[in-house]
């Protein structure tokens, strides 16, 4: 009978460590499929993905990368000082989303702009408008964006560089995260920076902005809608003051909502983990990267 107990009890933590250490059995069969629907919607209304060569330029322009998100720790780093070490002739910088509000307090020059929400191509967005303007301002900033989009960034509308990534998906049935491959995590645009950081072979990958703090923010009214408060460094996000409701991403509410961030960490812990990444952001709840305090003013 002990035997027997003891074998129940194994297979139920089993079942339960396997739904989040495997996106295999973490996605349901019905999410499978919308997978393979959308992959194919997207080949439909994309043919030219079926021909086209990427080219990633993967050889670094330089040794170190620093990919910046836009997480509030990115306030409390002393750029100064990381600055004496790793600096803009020996340091390529990525920067994602809406990064231009915020980066020249800083005095960060990014080197590239890495761009896939479908809200950075919606030129009814004002900041899409603001960004499109930065980006004219500075031709210098190579743009790295999916290949649907490339309609939109047209030689009349900016001058950058641009280079074109694979952003089509099959999570759970792939684990690749080559950028000019279909990719197996989910759809994060910091992901696909680092995602790119690391196939350019860059001797230290240093990350920052990168907190997983925002489900503190997270808060329900009466009516249990479920609304996200901004914790985005000043200026770098889109979101009103007055929150966002997520009840069009998450139907199912705190239950959807934490299973796609358990789903993130899993990626960030299981696909996207290089020895070479490390967090510039000591208390970050990211926990899939060596992290260091040398830089990181409490």
């Amino acid at each position: 009978m002990n035997i027997l107990y003891k074998f129940v009890v194994t297979f139920i933590n089993l079942s339960r460590i396997n739904r989040f250490m495997g996106l295999r059995s973490a996605l349901s069969f019905w999410q499978k499929i919308g997978q393979i629907m959308r992959l194919i919607f997207t080949l439909v209304n994309n043919p030219k993905y079926l021909l086209y060569q990427f080219n990633m330029n993967k050889i670094p322009n330089k040794k170190f990368a620093l990919i910046l998100g836009n997480g509030p720790s990115l306030g409390k780093i002393d750029w100064n000082k990381f600055y004496h070490q790793y600096n803009q002739n020996n340091t390529d910088i990525y920067c994602v989303s809406y990064f231009f509000n915020g980066i020249e307090s800083f005095n960060l020059r990014p080197s590239y702009v890495v761009l896939s929400d479908p809200e950075h191509f919606n030129f009814l967005n004002q900041q899409t408008l603001k960004l499109i303007n930065f980006l004219k301002n500075n031709t210098n900033i190579i743009i790295y964006c999916p290949l649907e989009f490339e309609k939109h960034l047209h030689k009349d509308l900016i001058n950058n560089t641009i280079i074109y990534f694979n952003d089509l998906s099959l999570v759970s049935f792939t684990k690749n995260i080559k950028p000019d491959r279909i990719r197996g995590y989910i759809s994060h645009t910091f992901m696909k920076a680092l995602a790119i950081a690391i196939d350019r072979d860059y001797s230290k990958i240093f990350i920052a902005g990168l907190d997983g703090s925002e489900f503190l923010s997270l808060k329900t009214n009466i009516r249990n809608e479920l609304i996200l408060f901004p914790t985005h460094q000043s200026g770098m996000t889109s979101m009103s003051a007055t929150g966002e409701h997520l009840d069009k991403y998450y139907p199912n509410g705190i239950v959807d909502y934490f299973y796609d961030l358990a789903l993130t960490s899993y990626c960030y812990k299981f696909l996207l983990n290089d020895d070479r990444v490390i967090n510039l952001n000591p208390y970050s709840y990211v926990d899939a990267f060596l992290k260091s305090d040398e830089y990181f003013v409490d």
